[in-house]
């Protein structure tokens, strides 16, 4: 089960949440501002894994936007598993999948239970369709115009928190379904 999931800023010292949808709500926050601030955390938090990736690796984006821009083709993202200790982030048996490039992050809020690499291969499909309809990668000030766009694509490929299992029929189905819905959202605006 996906119990939020984060599109955010990548900056370590200015971390953002520019995303967030909520699928499961924990009894132990109980205000919107505790989410808030809780969700403000985890992106800083990835933002710091992230930053340490690339310091590791010696990973520069520049080619990475062009190909991006001019070739349509994702960058590589770097991606990490992080366990959520529960007395820092109030969230018990909790974990953290994370993809980021390009200064842009992606963060799904785990059960502790829940297959990675099942929630790895949902991730992969999810990204790469916001990037298809809302450009999110290329132009985050115009993608966050778009949010219906992005509403609708999360919602469709993690119905109510849940990640679905992408055999290859039900997959193109899916797709398909989530294209055809952001066709007549497109038109009626």
């Amino acid at each position: 089960m996906v119990l939020a999931f984060l599109i955010s800023t990548m900056q370590q010292e200015s971390a953002t949440p520019i995303y967030s949808a909520t699928f499961d709500r924990d009894p132990d926050i109980a205000t919107r501002e505790e989410r808030k601030d809780l969700y403000q955390r985890l992106s800083q938090k990835v933002a710091s894994e992230y930053d340490a990736v690339k310091r590791y690796t010696n990973r520069s984006d520049a080619g990475d936007f062009e190909r991006l821009r001019n070739d349509n083709i994702l960058p590589e993202f770097s991606r990490g598993v992080v366990y959520l200790d529960s007395s820092e982030y109030l969230m018990e048996d909790k974990i953290l999948l994370w993809f980021a490039a390009l200064d842009c992050g992606f963060v799904m809020v785990l059960h502790r239970t829940e297959s990675v690499q099942t929630a790895v291969l949902n991730m992969k499909i999810l990204i790469q369709n916001l990037q298809q309809y809302t450009r999110i990668l290329t132009d985050p000030v115009a993608a966050l115009l778009k949010m219906e766009r992005t509403e609708t694509v999360v919602h469709h490929l993690i119905p109510n928190g849940v990640l679905q299992l992408q055999a290859s029929a039900l997959l193109k189905e899916t797709l398909k379904e989530l294209d055809r819905k952001l066709q007549r959202l497109i038109k009626e605006r």
